[in-house]
């Protein structure tokens, strides 16, 4: 059986190399290869999705429980609520590029908002690793 120090190491690993991949796709759009830009922002987000399943979301069921200290469940909700929103915007702007939404706006502001709201929930992240595991 894995430790939980270690699905977590992992994952922190596994979130580094996301943010890497999607840094790269930021990098892309700017210089207008638009397609490879969405695809790989696209299988981002589902890994992340399936880490968010199978990883965070049972961590955190582990931590929300009578006890644990205001300020750690404060740092949790806030590294969860970026994550959610990070999802949101992403599912909005998809829905947008398949014409299922109709927009007058331009995504970029939105895209832009969705990749600091990333590194906001992994910074946070990383702090929380280091706050429980060290």
């Amino acid at each position: 059986m894995i430790a939980v120090k270690d699905l977590a190491l992992g994952n922190l690993i596994f979130q580094v190399l996301l943010i890497v991949l999607v840094s790269w796709a930021a990098f892309l759009a700017k210089k207008k290869q638009l397609k490879i830009h969405c695809t790989m922002v696209r299988i981002a987000v589902l890994l992340q999705l399936i880490a968010i399943a199978f990883i965070m979301t049972p961590s955190l069921a582990g931590y929300l429980k009578p006890g644990t200290s205001i300020r750690l469940l404060i740092e949790m909700l806030t590294h969860h609520t970026l994550g959610l929103l990070v999802i949101a915007i992403w599912i909005y702007v998809n829905l947008v590029m398949l014409r299922i939404l109709k927009t007058k706006r331009r995504l970029i502001p939105f895209m832009r908002v969705a990749l600091l709201a990333w590194i906001a929930a992994i910074l946070i992240g990383m702090h929380l690793y280091l706050t429980i595991y060290l």
